[in-house]
């Protein structure tokens, strides 16, 4: 299988630069006051602001315009993962509201990271109450819209679903090899029928590690993820989130269903030496120890 990544390099979108507003009166036919000076400048901020404001808004429509000129992802059943570089832009306001919702909401760990420094946080009930939220996180709720929105162009035959924030404390050990759907789900789907995931880095130092991808389950390659990078991957792929020193917030994460693949609130652990899935585990003194066959966690 063929892995991709689609990279747009900053700046290279052919748009000219904004001309400041000058000032055409002869200063020295009239004479001006403090307040009118300090008028003066206020004027001239907030029209810089909003000139700024505007030249951000058009770089950004630029980028989606260009980048959505790549979409839809071409055979991406073919593709164990997708990477888009700077795929949605993130401004530093979005990332500090979703530390603050974050920080009110009730957090989960996650089973696949046995020292419980992984945590999870569901956005869900933000889209499935908009208007109920709209007031407090009405930015967040628009951030996920832009999204979902990239995900359904990129990958037309899947609905992005249960949205969720993620965050390692720091000390956070490397996760345990799984997959985000049930290895069996996929036995008898065809191209259309693949589900994917999809995480989305909102600070820098973002990394995944991911298994199989030389054709061998024990192979693995680390993928870095940066601020605006967005990683979509097969629901039977194998990955872990790899471990972090001083912590990292965060990622988003949602699953890509399709018609025939749905995500059951389940992920799967996997023994990679034995390439086997797991069907009960024995947790003694921290440790896992695999048995054959499956093992559904919920996540």
């Amino acid at each position: 299988m063929v892995n991709i990544i689609m990279e747009l390099a900053p700046g290279h979108f052919g748009l000219g630069k904004v001309a400041e507003d000058t000032i055409l009166t002869n200063t020295d036919d009239i004479e001006i006051d403090e307040s009118d000076m300090q008028l003066h400048h206020l004027i001239q901020s907030r029209n810089q602001t909003k000139t700024n404001a505007q030249k951000v808004k058009r770089d950004y429509l630029a980028q989606m315009e260009s980048l959505y000129s790549l979409l839809p992802v071409k055979y991406p059943h073919l593709r164990k993962y997708t990477v888009f570089k700077a795929a949605v832009t993130c401004s530093d306001e979005i990332i500090r509201l979703f530390r603050r919702y974050c920080n009110r909401q009730r957090r989960s760990t996650i089973a696949s990271n046995l020292d419980a420094k992984r945590l999870q946080f569901s956005l869900s009930e933000l889209q499935r109450s908009p208007s109920r939220y709209a007031r407090q996180w009405g930015k967040i709720q628009s951030f996920l819209g832009i999204l979902d929105e990239f995900l359904i162009r990129a990958y037309p035959y899947n609905t992005p679903c249960s949205w969720s924030a993620l965050e390692s404390l720091p000390g956070c050990e490397e996760q345990l090899p799984h997959r985000d759907y049930w290895g069996g789900y996929f036995e008898n789907v065809d191209g259309l029928e693949m589900s994917y995931a999809a995480i989305f880095c909102f600070q820098d130092g973002g990394s995944l590690k991911v298994y199989g991808t030389m054709d061998d389950i024990c192979s693995s390659e680390m993928i870095e993820l940066n601020k605006g990078d967005l990683i979509v991957f097969r629901g039977d792929l194998v990955h872990a989130g790899t471990a972090s020193v001083n912590g990292h917030f965060g990622r988003l994460h949602a699953y890509l269903d399709s018609e025939m693949v749905k995500h059951d609130s389940t992920s799967e652990l996997v023994d990679i030496e034995k390439d086997a899935w797991l069907r009960s585990t024995i947790i003694s003194s921290g440790e896992i120890k695999y048995a054959s066959g499956c093992k559904k966690i919920r996540t």
